[in-house]
């Protein structure tokens, strides 16, 4: 299998001015950016997982960019995210999916 990368996650924090503080490896750990931090995990369940302000915020990132590929549109592809938000659901105030 190919190893390629779709998102270079540490050329984004690098230029969003988020800086290094505790790194379990090559770019998962925390990090801080103007008072606050950032912690990137590899867990089973929500790809990108941030608390700020009080909320906890909670993202799942498929697939790469959003365009079509070959057998699988791209339609398809925004279905199985927000369905895996939907059955991954929260009732909690303090959370944002």
């Amino acid at each position: 299998m190919e190893d390629r990368t779709v998102f270079d996650i540490r050329h984004f924090l690098y230029e969003n001015e988020c800086h290094p503080e505790n790194l379990k490896d090559k770019w998962r750990g925390s990090y801080s950016r103007k008072g606050q931090t950032l912690t990137i995990k590899s867990v089973c369940g929500f790809d990108v997982q941030v608390s700020s302000d009080g909320k906890n915020i909670k993202a799942e990132c498929k697939a790469g960019p959003l365009q079509p590929v070959k057998r699988r549109s791209a339609a398809a592809r925004l279905a199985e995210a927000i369905g895996q938000v939907i059955v991954s659901g929260s009732n909690a105030q303090s959370e944002e999916l």
